[in-house]
């Protein structure tokens, strides 16, 4: 969906919440007016708006491969396996305490490519779809989806590049550095 700052929230209404990009749900989901957000939170690096596009082609990527008949419905429960497996089972099977640091979902690296799979299935039903309705103009129309479909990682990209700048940091470095000093 997207994530409403950088900081480590547990709970709280203005910390690590995610946020859609629509202003109207998001008041709703955190239920404050969110245009009040003090300045420090608005422009956070962390902010970062996706509008739900990678959670809704996930969701009509299920719906697809569902609908695909038995072959389909298989496929489909061997993903949702893996997406179970590597995401909710090894929280459980860890015994994972909750609230935990951001930087702990790599335990639901798994589950994120299952959930990858799905989205690059809705990006083949949008396809799909288009093909089949506009046959008459069919190199148009898949140039057109084709950009409509990257159009999504253009956003994530674009939204969370300024996250990953580490330009003047240098605490790694200095970490690094008197680590190796040291005698």
């Amino acid at each position: 969906m997207g994530r409403q700052n950088n900081i480590q929230g547990h709970g709280e209404v203005e910390h690590g919440n995610w946020i859609t990009g629509f202003r109207w749900i998001d008041d709703w989901l955190l239920g404050c007016d969110t245009s009040k957000l003090p300045s420090d939170l608005k422009e956070n690096k962390g902010r970062n708006v996706f509008y739900g596009l990678p959670l809704l082609l996930g969701l009509v990527g299920m719906l697809w491969q569902w609908r695909k008949g038995r072959k389909g419905k298989q496929q489909f429960l061997v993903v949702m396996l893996l997406f179970v497996m590597t995401g909710l089972a090894i929280v459980v099977y860890l015994n994972q305490t909750p609230l935990q640091p951001r930087e702990r979902d790599y335990a639901y690296a798994g589950s994120f490519y299952a959930f990858a799979i799905w989205i690059g299935m809705g990006v083949g039903m949008i396809s799909e779809k288009v093909r089949v309705k506009t046959a008459k103009y069919a190199t148009l129309m898949a140039v057109f989806s084709a950009i409509a479909c990257l159009l999504v990682p253009i956003q994530m990209a674009s939204q969370t590049w300024d996250d990953h700048d580490r330009s003047g940091r240098y605490t790694c470095h200095d970490f690094g550095a008197n680590y190796l000093n040291r005698r």
